[in-house]
Formats: structure tokens, sequence, C-alpha cells
């Protein structure tokens, strides 16, 4: 979560979220899973958002499925499928799910610090069930 800058008792201000400039594959993101230590981070629209701050994206918790992966379509689709995992640049999506997906990526934005962005791997990046169906 941001910081908190206290003016006086009933005012609090938040502060934007720190950003980095990293460049990371898919391989390094998958690193960041949160089984191997205590950092955890997605990305949403290529780019790589800390999340360690939530137990809900550690081992365990309700969305430790997304973490150490690009999970935009699986949030714009509502679906923590593993097949909607790290296929960004390769998948087509629907306005609507577009618009779902820009929703996550604004509040991510807001919520946590930016590490930095996903090289483009686009023929990498496809999982295995996609690679089936093309």
């Amino acid at each position: 979560m941001g910081y908190f800058i206290v003016a006086n008792a009933k005012q609090a201000i938040r502060t934007p979220p720190k950003i980095q400039n990293n460049v990371y594959t898919l391989e390094d993101l998958a690193q960041h899973d949160g089984k191997k230590g205590d950092k955890v981070y997605i990305a949403v629209k290529n780019t790589v958002f800390d999340v360690s701050a939530s137990g809900a994206y550690k081992p365990g918790g309700s969305y430790s499925v997304l973490a150490g992966k690009d999970c935009s379509v699986a949030l714009a689709k509502n679906s923590l499928d593993e097949k909607y995992m790290n296929v960004f640049n390769s998948t087509k999506l629907e306005p609507s799910e577009q618009e779902k997906m820009e929703g996550w990526f604004i509040f991510m934005k807001k919520k946590y610090p930016i590490m930095g962005t996903i090289k483009d791997t686009s023929s990498k990046g496809v999982s295995k069930e996609s690679k089936k169906d093309q």
C-alpha cells in the first residue's frame, strides 16, 4: 500500500506509489510468486506491480494463482484460470473485456508500487493451452 502523510487527525493525503523502471521477462516475473521469498509481483498490461503488501497474492491467499504472472487477460475475463495467464500480448479481447482490464490497471496503479515493465515476448508469453489452439 502507499504511504500516508497525515496533515491533521481529520485529513490524510495518500502519496502515489513508488515507480521503478526495471524490465522483466515473464520468466523473471515468475521468480516473484512469493514462494521463494517475500516479494510478490503481478503484471497488468505489461506493467509489473509489487503486491507484496497484500496477503491475498501470497501463497495460500485468495489471489495467489496470479502471483508471478501477467494476469491481464484473467482479470479482463474475471477468471482465475491458468490458461488466461501470461497471454496478454497474444490475446485479442472484446471491448467490454478491454474496459474491465483498464479498470483493473487503474486500480493497481493507485494501490501498488510499479516495479517496471514486461519485455514484449509475444511468442514466448503464449501459454501451452493457447499454443494448442493456434
